[in-house]
């Protein structure tokens, strides 16, 4: 039954119309005509949704009609305002399929709702009858079907093992155990409360790594070059400065603020396309406390991609795969330049010592190894240009390499084979193609197909994996 059909047999029953009924509802006559003719519908989850239900409350309520309506909407005479209000709303929108609903792109949990809410409707089940199997709030489970939030498994009442267990008896009671287990895509003799969890749940680290890959591509998707902090140019900035030569060792943060100018702007004047290589992981501040050093920070790494400098970096990655998306994310601008390789450490560094290596190769390197903690003032950095050092140092940053994994790699062509990929194309982002395979993604923008992008890291590869299994 349709949202306006339900509405009409509200009013009817309630002997009211639309101008009878906008005096409570905070909401004018005519668009509560145009709920009645079934041409607008307000959202199950908007406000004037909600201003709907609590007007037909009070209009009954004043008319003395509350038990006509309690008939109508199947709640006990003797209910509460709030549970009343609740199962009006649920009247007019339950039975309504909120599939089309459901954003993919928006709710951070689209494949959970799309499940949850199979499931209730084919039981059926009320977010009110859940919610008090649950003993929580009715409107949690409306959230929940709206892929809004997902149920903890934490703490003494671990909703999600008690949502699991409580909708798996009722499937299994209702008889509908075939009929699940061939919506899951398993055999029925597979189908218990374990595989039924794992099917309705995922889980939240999944899940968490779904919404990260939905962001990123949304940012890649709406990437605009002339977008964000508008950075002086790197004339402005330096002007005719030179370039001096410069001690071969510098002292603290500034010191090394220093040395990292000299580098990059020696990079950037050379009259050869130069390659950089990056590592470090001492403390970060010295780039982002500093917001005049951040900016010139910026600016230098933007000319150097504009001068076409290919630039590789091994990110330090210590903690979990968190830091991994946050890197990515913080790089993206210059990711989509097509000039950057990421990579990370396939095993933890050792926490007791910091190191960094800047380096280009035959011409500068900039190379610390301090113990980690000690005063930010007593930290050492070396300047090297001698080709012996530089050597030394190239080969210290290849073994480096061979510990690490790629993370991301650009090209401007690739000869992409249907066979063993599954393929996104437009869905859900227009203009976004996706190939993934076993161990490797690829995707690029229609906007631009000479820009390709891989993924390779296993983690990235088992989120773009989960991504699709939403579409």
């Amino acid at each position: 039954m349709k949202f306006a059909d339900r509405f009409n047999e509200l009013m009817t029953q309630l002997n009211t119309n639309p101008t009878g009924l906008s005096k409570y509802c905070d909401i004018d006559r005519t668009s509560l005509s145009r709920f009645k003719s079934g041409a607008r519908t307000p959202k199950s989850s908007g406000k004037a949704s909600s201003k709907l239900a609590k007007g037909i409350y009070v209009y009954a309520d004043k008319q003395g009609l509350l038990p006509v309506l309690c008939d109508t909407i199947g709640c006990e005479h003797n209910a509460s305002y709030n549970e009343i209000k609740q199962s009006i709303y649920e009247y007019l929108f339950d039975d309504i399929s909120t599939d089309d609903s459901i954003d993919d792109i928006n709710a951070l949990y689209p494949h959970f709702a799309r499940s949850l809410d199979y499931i209730m409707r084919l039981i059926p089940i009320s977010n009110v009858e859940l919610s008090n199997i649950l003993h929580i709030d009715a409107s949690l489970i409306s959230r929940y079907r709206s892929g809004k939030r997902l149920p903890s498994n934490k703490g003494s009442s671990n909703i999600a093992s008690l949502l699991v267990d409580s909708l798996y008896d009722l499937v299994v009671k209702g008889d509908y155990t075939q009929t699940v287990a061939e919506h899951m895509g398993i055999d029925t003799g597979d189908f218990n409360v374990s595989s039924f969890g794992d099917w309705l749940l995922l889980d939240e680290s999944a899940n968490a790594d779904v919404e990260f890959i939905r962001d990123l591509l949304m940012r890649y998707d709406s990437y605009d070059k002339q977008s964000g902090v508008i950075l002086p140019s790197y004339e402005e900035l330096f002007g005719n400065e030179k370039i001096d030569d410069g001690p071969s060792i510098y002292y603290g943060v500034k010191g090394l603020q220093e040395a990292v100018i000299r580098f990059l702007r020696r990079a950037v004047e050379a009259d050869d396309k130069r390659t950089l290589l990056l590592y470090s992981d001492h403390d970060m501040s010295w780039i982002t406390d500093d917001k005049s050093f951040r900016v010139k920070w910026a600016v230098l790494m933007n000319e150097c991609v504009r001068k076409g400098i290919r630039i590789k970096i091994i990110h330090n990655i210590n903690r979990s795969h968190d830091e991994m998306k946050k890197a990515i994310m913080s790089w993206l601008p210059l990711y989509l330049s097509g000039m950057v390789e990421a990579f990370c450490f396939k095993k933890q560094a050792i926490l007791r010592f910091a190191h960094t290596l800047f380096l280009c190769p035959d011409y500068d390197a900039i190379s610390a190894f301090t113990a980690r903690g000690i005063d930010e003032s007593e930290l050492m950095f070396n300047y090297y240009t001698d080709a012996r050092s530089l050597n030394s140092l190239k080969a210290s940053y290849h073994k480096m390499m061979t510990d690490s994994i790629s993370i991301v790699q650009s090209y401007t062509s690739y000869d992409f084979t249907e066979e063993d990929a599954v393929i996104l194309d437009g869905n859900p982002f227009t203009n976004i193609t996706i190939y993934i395979y076993s161990d490797h993604v690829f995707f690029y923008s229609k906007r631009n197909p000479g820009l390709i992008f891989r993924f390779s890291h296993p983690l990235l590869c088992k989120a773009f994996k989960e991504f699709a299994l939403l579409f």
